[in-house]
């Protein structure tokens, strides 16, 4: 409000539009500044989960070439885990050869060996991208790697629980599928045991994986190899339209069993 002085005082406020146009620009600035923190957020939890796990590191491998003794590297851990934690909600672990008596360490949430490292973000990249672009695209996404699954994370153990897995790969990758549903392109992860692009000519290898995800439902194979062991199960789809329930009868008859990671 302002006043205008002559011979008497009249005073005015604000008028409408200038009301408007001062929300407007408070509204423009906001949603500037709200991706920017978010970002500047995610770069700080990242920091800090990468200190802390090179702090731990740091007390694992002090532990480890005292007394060369790898229970005495797992007691440490469980004793000390909870002080070095992930701000994201992310688990920290750890790896250890004996052989070298090199510690490396993990996050589900960061690290490079990290189970589902940004899969979400990369899935919003994607695009309409399908087939092997679909996978180099993904790979583009995540900093020129994949998401992984670590044997010895407990995302994993999730999933398989003790189950041997054909050839008993330490790691697994996960890649992109894609389907159309209800005329929208969607993915069906799945983690498969070559990485991409070890073998370009063979990167969506053969469109087989021991687990998948769609849907915010994770699947894993029934399929059982020789001598019992899990073997992989397909999500080549052969066909481009489905519902979303179709596409989830789809997996089932495939051979994908619904799983719980909760």
């Amino acid at each position: 409000m302002f006043c205008l002085k002559n011979r008497k005082t009249e005073c005015r406020g604000f008028t409408l539009a200038e009301l408007l146009i001062v929300v407007a620009i408070i509204a423009v600035l906001v949603a500037v500044s709200i991706p920017i923190f978010n970002t500047q957020l995610k770069k700080a939890s990242l920091a800090t989960c990468e200190a802390n796990r090179r702090s731990l590191k740091a007390d694992l491998s002090a532990i480890y070439l005292n007394n060369l003794n790898a229970d005495d590297v797992k007691t440490e851990y469980d004793l000390v885990k909870d002080n070095y934690t992930c701000p994201d909600g992310g688990i920290i672990s750890y790896k250890l050869d004996e052989a070298t008596g090199v510690i490396t360490m993990s996050c589900s949430k960061h690290s490079d060996t990290g189970e589902l490292i940004d899969i979400e973000s990369s899935l919003k990249a994607l695009g309409k991208a399908t087939g092997n672009k679909a996978i180099a695209d993904f790979y583009k996404n995540n900093d020129n790697k994949l998401p992984t699954l670590s044997s010895d994370q407990s995302f994993w153990k999730k999933l398989f629980g003790d189950a041997k897995l054909k050839n008993d790969p330490e790691t697994l990758y996960w890649r992109p599928s894609s389907v159309t549903v209800n005329g929208k392109t969607e993915y069906i992860m799945y983690a498969s045991a070559e990485d991409y692009p070890v073998n370009e000519s063979a990167n969506h290898s053969q469109w087989k994986g021991y687990a998948c995800y769609y849907n915010g439902t994770y699947y894993v194979s029934s399929n059982k190899a020789y001598g019992g062991k899990n073997d992989t199960g397909s999500v080549a789809t052969g066909t481009t339209n489905y519902s979303d329930e179709d596409l989830e009868k789809w997996l089932e008859e495939k051979g994908w069993v619904a799983v719980s990671t909760q």
